[in-house]
C-alpha cells in the first residue's frame, strides 16, 4: 500500500487551509498522525520490530469513520444499524460453517 495519496491529501489541506487552520481541526491532525506514523520510519531509515509494525497504524483510519459520524446522523444511523445487526450474521455465519461441515 502506497502512502502518497494521504501524503498529497495532507499537503493539499495544508497548502489550501494554511498551516494553523489545519492544526486547529482535530481530524487533520489525526490523519496527520496516522501517515506520519505510517511513512516516517521508512523516510529516516529505521528498521526493527517497532518499525515494521507502525504501518499497521494505517488500521486506525478506520476510526475516521467514527470521528465523521458525529457530524453527519445518516452515517451515524448506518453504524449504529451495522453494529446491532452484527450478532445475527455471526449466527447466521456459525449455521453456515455448521452446514459445510455436515455436508463436506
Amino acid at each position: 500500500f502506497c502512502p502518497a495519496p494521504g501524503i498529497a491529501r495532507s499537503g493539499w489541506r495544508i497548502v489550501g487551509m494554511t498551516v494553523w487552520a489545519y492544526w486547529r481541526d482535530k481530524f487533520n491532525r489525526f490523519d496527520f498522525f496516522i501517515v506520519a506514523t505510517t511513512w516516517g520510519p521508512r523516510m529516516l531509515g529505521l528498521d526493527g520490530p517497532v518499525a515494521k509494525l507502525l504501518p499497521a497504524m494505517r488500521v486506525l483510519r478506520m476510526f475516521r469513520v467514527l470521528m465523521a459520524a458525529r457530524r453527519a446522523s445518516g452515517l451515524r444511523v448506518m453504524i449504529i444499524a451495522c453494529v446491532s445487526v452484527a450478532p445475527h450474521i455471526a449466527q447466521i455465519a456459525l449455521l453456515n460453517v455448521v452446514l459445510f461441515f455436515m455436508f463436506a
